[in-house]
């Protein structure tokens, strides 16, 4: 099955290739080995790059019963698989687009709509647009850059963060964090709990852009799905 990681990005040139002329054939993330001096998302705009993401998905339960039960009593399961992408990018006058085409992919993956998500960056930060299809002009391309919370995912210089809200008498709440993860990659995370939790997350590292899509629940089993982005 095929995959398809659409990706669109407005930089701000000042912002994004630290105040290149707008004449530069090297944009935003599309200098051949990538921009590590841009924003961490920049590298997303790379043509013809290819890409391997390594797909996880692992869940327990409570279950002593069953034959396979470790000693106290959790049945694990875990898949591993890998798809292989490839990036094709153009410009819709000042909008970056990329497409990113990946083989390898399994039928009813709840990442899918993630993974295939419109793209969208600007002088304010990197956007995404679940269930979007390649924009045709720039136009509908910019329209794009929006979200619920009028905020981007990441600003262009992202700065550690963390936001909560919580019913302390009912038990809910809801998270939404800026950080860096281990191998140096920033990252959106969000999360909700109060009965079940939920919540995911997205990272882009510098020189590589996405490194990272995930999501994660916990309501009778525990389960964490990602696809992250091998060297």
């Amino acid at each position: 099955m095929k995959l398809s990681l659409t990706i669109v990005g407005a930089l701000s040139l000042a912002a994004a290739c630290g105040g290149k002329d707008k004449g530069a054939p090297t944009g935003p993330g599309n200098s051949g080995g990538g921009d590590v001096a841009g924003p961490p998302y920049a590298a997303l705009f790379q043509d013809g790059k290819d890409l391997r993401y390594r797909r996880v998905s692992k869940s327990s339960m409570y279950d002593p019963d069953d034959p396979k039960a470790t000693p106290d009593g959790q049945v694990v399961d875990e898949t591993v698989t890998e798809v292989k992408c490839k990036v094709a990018a153009r410009e819709l006058g000042a909008i970056r687009v990329a497409q990113i085409t990946c083989e390898g992919g399994a039928e009813g993956d709840s990442l899918f709509d993630e993974l295939t998500a419109v793209y969208v960056a600007d002088a304010r930060g990197v956007w995404r647009a679940i269930g979007q299809s390649l924009p045709a002009d720039e136009a509908a391309a910019r329209a794009l850059a929006t979200s619920e919370t009028g905020k981007p995912l990441l600003a262009p210089s992202p700065v550690a963060d963390e936001q909560k809200k919580e019913d302390e008498q009912e038990g809910f709440g809801e998270m939404v964090k800026t950080s860096q993860d281990q191998s140096g990659a920033w990252c959106h995370e969000w999360g909700s709990w109060g009965g079940d939790e939920g919540g995911g997350g997205v990272c882009f590292g510098a020189g590589r852009g996405l490194t990272k899509v995930s999501s994660y629940f916990a309501g009778g089993m525990v389960r964490d799905d990602w696809f992250e982005l091998l060297p």
